[in-house]
């Protein structure tokens, strides 16, 4: 049996970014608890924001 390494490999992608920004303390946590709060997918909204500013922040 052959597994689907590549698609999950895709899907588990972690931007080296983050992990960098995580080994400095820098963490998305204030925008976690709010999550889940508003009508859209959870992965909208204020958690994909900080996300997207921390990478920003870590160029």
């Amino acid at each position: 049996m052959t597994l689907p390494v590549p698609a999950v490999a895709r899907a588990s992608y972690v931007d080296p970014r983050v992990i960098a920004a995580y080994q400095r303390g820098k963490t998305i946590y204030c925008a976690l608890k709010d999550l889940g709060d508003s009508d859209g997918p959870a992965t909208h909204g204020a958690a994909e924001r900080a996300v997207i500013e921390l990478l920003n922040r870590s160029k």
